[in-house]
This record gives C-alpha cells, structure tokens and sequence, in this order.
C-alpha cells in the first residue's frame, strides 16, 4: 500500500548538485512515484538513476521506523487500556459495596438467571491514538473480584497474554521473527523466496553492522522486492548499466568525502 507523505532532506542539495534543474525535477518525481505506488520507476538518465538509489535507501529505512512508531503506539494504547480495567477492578468501593451485601450475593448464588446477568457486567475502555492512523482500543473487564476470591464472569481471574517468542534466523542470527511471522512469510511468497530473503538480510546486517527491531517488517517492505529486481536485471546489458552505475556513485560519492 502506497504513503501519501515522504521526508526528504535539504542535504539532498549539496549531494547533487551537479544535476541540472531537469535532471533534479525528474529525480524528485520518481521519488514520489516510489513512494505512492511502492514500485520503482524506469529512469534512463544514468546520473538521475544513481540520485534516485541513494533517496531510496533514505526513504525505505524511514518508512520502516514510521511503521515500527505506529505498533509501539498501538502496543502501549493496549496497555494504557489494560492498566485503567485492572484500576476499574480495583475500585475498594464497589467491590466493599458488592462484597458486603451478603443478601445480594446469596440471592445471586441461587438464581442462575441473575448470576449470569451479573456475569455480563462489563467495561468498554477505548483508547484513541492517532499518528496519521486511527487505532482504537476496546477491552471488556468481565471479571470482577468478590472477596478476594470469587469472580463473576469466570472461575479463574484475568490473564495476560505474552509477547510471542522470536527466533534467529540465517548464517549469523540477524534475524529476528516470531513462528506466526515466518508461517505467514512462507503462506505468502513460499519457502525458497522466505529462505533467499532471510539469507540477503542476515547478510546485509552482518556487512553494514545495522539491526532492525522488526525484521518482519523489513522483509515485506523492501527485502523482497531487492530480491526481485536483482533477479531481473539479467544480460549485458543490465550488467554494463550497473557497471556504469556504480562507476558514478564511487565518483560522487569522492568528492563528497573531499568536501568533507
């Protein structure tokens, strides 16, 4: 799914300057192009094509941050939730209230049909945060202790979910994803393409010394789509415009380091 918002730097300035104002204009329209579709655009200019590689990088590693942002808020909206239904519960006056009607309590134990009415007591706390998206929390508080023992709504008392397990994955463990992450990896693109990706970013990692907090995320947003491109750029001539490619990026890239 396309972003309809991008972050680009002023530096970018600096960096090609050496492009003309045609060149920079046809840079910053496949850099939106790849933002709002996800798919990079044909570009025949070789110094427009070299720009637009370096922009890439940028925008794919702050994309990844955004939607890393997005489930850290998402996680603590949950517990925010969590936290006021547990508070709820604790509430000394209503439960001392309930507790202490020994009659209420009695007649509740005998008749079913209130017992299972007052099992439907519940709380709707709803947790609205917003980046660019809405998500809305709703958690229903269906067990409420009496006495410190009895529940209403359930036998047992509430429990807590844990925070799946990950696993490391490739030649040198870069690789962090839950077995529901790597099913549903498998499930979409199949075993060998997973496989192929996990192995070019644990490979990736491990030459740029760098680490994701979701690998998941990394694979589905650009590792398997590096992956394809490299698989299409075959024949002379995709290895000599690569070639050419690389030759002006290592010039630009000296005289950056030259003016420091």
């Amino acid at each position: 799914m396309g972003r309809d918002s991008l972050v680009l730097y002023t530096a970018y300035i600096d960096k090609f300057k050496k492009l003309s104002d045609a060149q920079f204009g046809q840079l910053i329209r496949a850099v939106m192009t790849y933002q709002q579709t996800e798919t990079a655009p044909d570009i025949d200019d070789l110094s427009v094509s070299v720009a637009f590689d370096v922009v890439r990088h940028d925008l794919d590693i702050n994309n990844i941050k955004y939607d890393e942002a997005i489930e850290k808020r998402k996680t603590a909206g949950k517990q925010g939730a969590e936290k006021r239904w547990h508070n709820i519960a604790n509430d000394s006056n209503a439960i001392n209230a309930i507790a202490n009607d020994s009659n209420a309590i009695n007649a509740i134990a005998q008749d079913s049909t209130e017992w299972q009415a007052m099992a439907k007591i519940a709380v709707n706390d709803t947790v609205t945060d917003t980046v660019t998206d809405t998500d809305t929390v709703n958690d229903t508080v269906n067990d409420i202790p009496v006495n410190g023992n009895v529940y209403i709504g359930s036998a047992e008392p509430p429990h807590t979910s844990k925070k799946p397990t990950k696993h490391h994955y490739g030649e040198y463990k870069h690789v962090l994803l839950t077995d529901d992450e790597y099913k549903k990896l498998v499930q979409e693109r199949g075993q060998a393409k997973t496989e192929a990706a996990i192995t070019f970013l644990d490979e990736y990692l491990e030459m740029n010394g760098k680490s994701y907090k979701s690998c998941y995320l990394a694979l589905r947003k650009w590792v398997f789509d590096a992956l394809e491109e490299k698989k299409t750029s075959t024949g002379q001539k995709a290895v000599n415009k690569v070639a050419q490619q690389l030759d002006s990026f290592y010039q630009m890239a000296s005289e950056w380091a030259e003016r420091g």
